[in-house]
């Protein structure tokens, strides 16, 4: 098995693995590996890892895949200047230690098409929090 080696600016190195050349690797100075990609019969799979990673477009951003899943070690903030939308064919779960939610400008509208269960150590309805 024989590799091709490419040696770029800063000590970074690109890598094509094997005979068949299916593998494409990224090595940063340090070898730790910042980039993967490996060409299948299905399309090329992308491995990115970076100290940060930033898009920016005029344009739309879309993503289409099977699952989505995001994983931060802290926060999550999500900005719009305008709607944000969210839609499940199934059902929708949030959970924390707490929830706030607030209209600053508007009404609040709840809208079942069965039943509405309220369940708290205490439901206050328009009564300040003690």
């Amino acid at each position: 098995m024989t590799d091709d080696r490419l040696v770029l600016d800063a000590g970074y190195e690109m890598i094509a693995v094997g005979d068949a050349k299916k593998e494409l690797r990224l090595r940063a100075p340090d070898g730790r590996l910042c980039l993967t990609i490996v060409l299948t019969p299905e399309g090329p799979k992308v491995e990115l890892s970076a100290a940060a990673l930033a898009i920016a477009t005029e344009g739309d951003v879309t993503v289409d895949c099977e699952r989505f899943a995001v994983t931060a070690r802290q926060d999550v903030v999500l900005a719009a200047g305008g709607d944000v939308r969210t839609r499940a064919e199934g059902e929708l779960h949030t959970e924390a230690l707490a929830q706030h939610h607030h209209a600053r400008l508007g009404d609040m509208l709840l809208t079942a098409n069965d039943d509405v269960s309220l369940h708290g150590e205490r439901v206050r309805l328009n009564a300040p929090k003690r």
